[in-house]
């Protein structure tokens, strides 16, 4: 993955803590120019779950970080934070969807409340719609680029007991959703040489638990202090996506435990993973526990 992304101007949205640290972290280190969109911007650069420690952590490792606060539920600072990232930067190569209503958290499904209904779908899909429809021309004007939407294994089929079931039914519809966003683009932006896929992580919460020794009494979006997500085993499949083409992959929704045996390059030798991923690795989150 080394240096893969060269060049290439890449936005990540929710990238204040987690997966989006983790994407963010990951791209700059294939080279490319990072600009990490949140809400959350902060003052101290040793926070975590802040654009503030974001933005430090890449700075000093060298790494082209760039923080821009960002409300993706606001259609003017969507398209604002892309501009102002175009005329900065040269142009933009990619789009990292990774903004999600509250964490992802789960929530019952008797009485969802019109506020809870309303803001999972603007964040979890108009949002995405509105960083593509922004960055659509400048892409084309590069001459091709890539999204990739952070997707979940809730979007699809669920066995009830199963990881991706319970708590699950708002979040798994707005996923769903863009899975649809995901092939829709991709068939529509295939001529302008944009690849649009989209990637199911699987149980960062889980791992995050397991390297913090995090009890459950912390909900999944608090999870967030001391040790970040492993950039190797999530990173590498999205920096893969950000810098692929149509004629490489597009329309897919694809799953981060599967890179390099059924999608992406092969690998020479058997991952070595450390503890924690091997736990998460034996998961079957569509299966009761």
């Amino acid at each position: 993955m080394s240096k893969s992304l060269s060049g290439k101007v890449i936005i990540v949205s929710g990238a204040s803590k987690r997966l989006g640290r983790c994407y963010v972290m990951a791209c700059a280190k294939a080279g490319a120019r990072v600009v990490a969109l949140a809400r959350t911007m902060g003052e101290d650069p040793k926070e975590f779950g802040t654009l503030a420690e974001v933005q430090a952590a890449g700075r000093a490792e060298g790494l082209d970080v760039t923080a821009r606060r960002c409300d993706v539920t606001e259609e003017d600072s969507v398209r604002g934070a892309v501009e102002e990232t175009a005329r900065e930067f040269g142009g933009v190569d990619g789009i990292i969807n990774n903004a999600v209503y509250g964490g992802g958290g789960r929530m019952r499904d008797r009485g969802i409340t019109r506020a809870d209904w309303d803001g999972a779908f603007d964040i979890n899909l108009r949002a995405a719609y509105l960083l593509i429809d922004a960055a659509r021309p400048h892409m084309e004007a590069r001459g091709g680029g890539s999204v990739v939407n952070i997707t979940s294994l809730a979007a699809g089929k669920a066995g009830k007991g199963g990881g991706a079931h319970r708590g699950l039914l708002l979040y798994g519809m707005t996923k769903a959703a863009l899975n649809r966003l995901t092939k829709w683009y991709a068939a529509e932006l295939e001529p302008a040489n944009i690849a649009v896929n989209a990637i199911s992580p699987g149980d960062v919460s889980v791992y995050m638990r397991l390297v913090n020794g995090i009890g459950a009494d912390v909900p999944d979006h608090e999870v967030v202090a001391g040790e970040q997500v492993d950039e190797r085993f999530w990173g590498d499949p999205v920096v893969w996506l950000a810098g692929a083409r149509p004629a490489q992959v597009s329309g897919e929704v694809l799953h981060t435990y599967t890179f390099g045996e059924s999608w992406g390059p092969a690998r020479k030798a058997p991952p070595q993973w450390s503890p924690e991923i091997e736990k998460i690795l034996g998961r079957d989150n569509l299966k009761a526990r």
